[in-house]
């Protein structure tokens, strides 16, 4: 996985043609000129950074004496940071062209490279000038970039003394939050817990309720679920919590703009909740009640079903599929939830669907292509899953009522494959599947005793 980490001093020696290389193949349309304007806004960026470099060198090589060089040298990472992160997004714009290709810190030598140079410029910065009074926002960079390039010993070095030299200050808790992110990363939850703990407490509502968002995954892995679902619920019902970028993430993934700690603390209360709340659930009062909107809460419940049939908890699950089906009038959504969640069930707790399940998402797959253009393979692949579907939990109803020797369990078979050879017949076009499903109704019909219908079945089927 790609990690962009914002790191603030990088060497500006590599030539832009040699990074700034166009991916093979051209694009057209829309997409293709939105992509050469995006390619050209970041070769202009590069452009203007490494002329700006390029003037900050000389007036710290004219300026050796003089009381301002330190902040010459800050002036000179900024610059070369904003340098960096273009040529980063640059090379994960080409490898994006490139199938199969993925772009990781490692791999991005010159980027690898320009950070050991800033690094040393840091160093230097920190040795040289023991009173310049940024020293603290200089070691915050300093462990941002030994972050950046997996050199852990070091980053620890420089977060640990970020948080011994600069005690009870932001730069303290910044380091506090960014050392503890790393201990629960590699799961050392006692370490990440004995920092985290006291900025939970804070004043600072956006680094109070992070602080409490990772403490509750922390508590996930510690299997303390009742304490890890209160922390997310601290999390979620904080009204000074607003959404922002979050500048203590140090595996930001590219795009992926403001953080929301209060849609992330809903979902990572998903696996709390249905370990707490294992017997008789209600989820869907629960969650109406602590999702901050409409939106968080169709998905939360959406995700929810989907950790119920991974929990082998299939009623659950379907009853919370139609639950948010009823919220949304979406129906290719409706349409995709379901089939989703389909396909994970075995089809053996497949047929215990309701019939009345099944009817519902046919009609909202009949609403998706009766008012909405459907791409044709679309249609078809959908057309062809619920087809399938339908056959499979009909006639694994009937197989499994035919050996079945308890006379309640066999009629109840019964009539469930009775439902959907009903359910299936009219709905599908005729084909060499619709006369075995018509054939197999008439054999139901014989099963349960209705033998005036089985007959009236086998003749219709005989006249078509």
């Amino acid at each position: 996985m790609l990690r962009i980490i914002i790191c603030l001093l990088v060497l500006g020696s590599f030539s832009t043609k040699q990074i700034y290389a166009a991916p093979a193949g051209n694009t057209a349309g829309v997409k293709g000129d939105a992509d050469r304007e995006f390619k050209a806004k970041l070769g202009e960026s590069i452009r203007k950074a490494e002329k700006s470099i390029k003037v900050i060198r000389k007036q710290i090589t004219e300026s050796q004496n003089a009381p301002f060089l330190p902040d010459l040298f800050v002036q000179l990472g900024d610059l070369l940071s904003q340098k960096a992160i273009t040529l980063y997004y640059i090379k994960m714009e080409n490898d994006s062209k490139v199938e199969g290709s993925s772009t990781r810190i490692e791999e991005a030598q010159p980027v690898v490279v320009a950070t050991r140079e800033a690094i040393e410029v840091y160093k230097t910065l920190l040795r040289d000038f023991p009173a310049y009074p940024r020293r603290a926002d200089v070691t915050y960079k300093l462990a941002i970039c030994f972050k950046s390039i997996d050199d852990v010993p070091q980053f620890i070095v420089a977060t640990s003394k970020l948080i011994k030299d600069f005690p009870n200050t932001d730069y303290s808790m910044r380091g506090s939050l960014l050392l503890g992110r790393h201990f629960l990363d590699e799961k050392e939850f006692d370490s990440a817990l004995k920092l985290l703990l006291p900025i939970a407490q804070s004043k600072l509502p956006y680094e109070k309720n992070l602080a409490r968002h990772w403490i509750g995954l922390i508590y996930l892995g510690k299997e303390k679920y009742a304490e890890a679902l209160h922390e997310f619920e601290a999390v979620i019902n904080d009204p000074e919590l607003k959404e922002q970028e979050n500048p203590y993430d140090l595996k930001k993934q590219a795009g992926r703009g403001k953080s929301d700690l209060k849609r992330e603390a809903l979902l990572d209360s998903i696996r709390a909740y249905t370990t707490v709340y294992e017997k008789n659930p209600d989820p869907v009062a629960y969650y109406l009640k602590l999702s901050p909107t409409e939106a968080y809460y169709q998905e939360v419940i959406e995700k929810l079903a989907l950790r119920y049939v991974t929990i082998k908890k299939y009623e659950q699950s379907v009853k919370l599929l139609r639950t948010t089906s009823e919220r949304t009038a979406d129906s290719q959504k409706v349409v995709n939830i379901y089939r989703e969640v389909l396909l994970l069930m075995p089809v053996d707790q497949r047929i215990a669907i309701p019939v009345e399940e099944m009817s519902f998402v046919l009609h909202k797959f009949n609403l998706w292509q009766s008012y909405y253009k459907m791409p044709a393979q679309l249609h078809s692949d959908s057309y062809w899953f619920f087809e399938k579907q339908l056959r499979d939990v009909a006639t694994r109803n009937h197989d499994l009522a035919k050996v079945e020797r308890n006379p309640a369990r066999k009629k109840k078979l019964l009539l469930q494959a009775r439902d959907y050879y009903h359910l299936y017949i009219p709905f599908f076009d005729r084909t060499a599947s619709t006369i075995k499903m018509a054939t197999n109704l008439a054999d139901v019909y014989y099963l349960l005793g209705e033998y005036l219908k089985s007959g009236d079945q086998y003749l219709r089927i005989y006249q078509n």
